[in-house]
C-alpha cells in the first residue's frame, strides 16, 4: 500500500522503529480515542499508511507528537514496526503540534473544540483571529466556540457524557441564554435529543412577543380548547 505522508519539515527524517521504543504522550491534549477497535482493523489489512510524527526523548525512545490514535490501534493489530517521522521539537512546539491535529479531527465534539481552541489560545497567546488563522476559521467563528465555554462546567459535562450528541449551534444558543435555571433546562432538553436550533429560535421569537400579544395568543388557544369540547359533548 502507498505511504500517505505528512508534510515534512527540514531536518525531519523517516524511519521504521520498534513499537516498544515509542511511548504515548502523558500531555497529550486528546483526552478520548473513539474508533481504535474498527482503526486496528483495517491497519492489519493494509498496514500503517499515515506514518506517525515522534520526537527523540531519552535512550533510544520516542515519544508521539502527533497520531496518538494511529499509534494505540498499531498497538492493538499486534505490528512490530511502524514508519514515523522522527522530529526534535520544543515542549510548546509539540504541544501546538497536538493542539492543532487534535482541532483538525472529524469526530471532534463541540467542548473539546472548544476547550482546545482556548487552550491554543491561552498558552501561545494569540488572538482569536490568529487562532482562526492557524486552523482555518473565522473570527467569529472562534468567538462562537469560545462562548461555549460559559455554560456550567457541570452541565457542559453532561453533554459530554451523553449518548446524544448537541451540536455546537444548539451549545451557542444555550450560552447566550443569561437565566441559568433556563439553562439549566435546555440543557436536559438538548441530551433527551428533544431540541434544535429551530426550537430554540422559536422559543426566542415566542419571548419577545410582547405580554399582551403572549395573553392574547394564550386565551384564544384556550377558547378554541373550550369551544372544541362544547362541541364534542353536544
Amino acid at each position: 500500500a502507498k505511504l500517505d505522508l505528512p508534510i515534512l519539515e527540514r531536518g525531519d527524517r523517516f524511519e521504521t522503529v520498534s513499537l516498544s521504543q515509542i511511548q504515548a504522550d502523558p500531555d497529550q491534549p486528546r483526552r478520548t480515542m473513539k474508533n481504535i477497535d474498527q482503526l486496528a482493523e483495517s491497519i492489519k489489512a493494509n498496514g500503517l499508511l499515515t506514518p506517525i510524527i515522534v520526537m527523540p526523548v531519552s535512550d533510544g525512545r520516542y515519544q508521539v507528537v502527533a497520531g496518538e490514535r494511529r499509534f494505540r490501534a498499531s498497538q492493538l493489530a499486534g505490528l512490530e514496526n511502524i514508519d514515523v517521522i522522527v522530529r526534535t521539537l520544543e515542549a510548546r512546539q509539540k504541544l501546538e503540534i497536538q493542539i492543532v491535529e487534535n482541532l483538525q479531527r472529524e469526530d471532534l465534539d463541540p467542548i473539546e473544540e472548544a476547550q482546545a481552541i482556548k487552550r491554543l489560545k491561552e498558552e501561545f497567546g494569540l488572538t482569536q483571529e490568529e487562532v482562526g488563522n492557524r486552523i482555518g476559521k473565522s473570527k467569529s467563528s472562534i468567538n462562537e466556540m469560545l462562548r461555549i465555554l460559559s455554560i456550567p462546567g457541570e452541565l457542559l459535562e453532561k453533554v459530554r457524557t451523553s449518548e446524544q450528541p448537541v451540536s455546537k449551534s444548539v451549545l451557542f444558543s444555550i450560552a447566550k441564554e443569561s437565566d441559568a435555571s433556563q439553562q439549566q433546562a435546555l440543557i436536559d432538553q438538548a441530551v433527551s435529543g428533544s431540541l434544535t436550533v429551530r426550537k430554540l429560535d422559536q422559543k426566542k421569537q415566542e419571548t419577545r412577543k410582547p405580554l399582551k400579544q403572549r395573553i392574547k395568543t394564550s386565551i384564544a388557544t384556550v377558547d378554541v380548547t373550550f369551544h372544541s369540547d362544547d362541541y364534542e359533548e353536544g
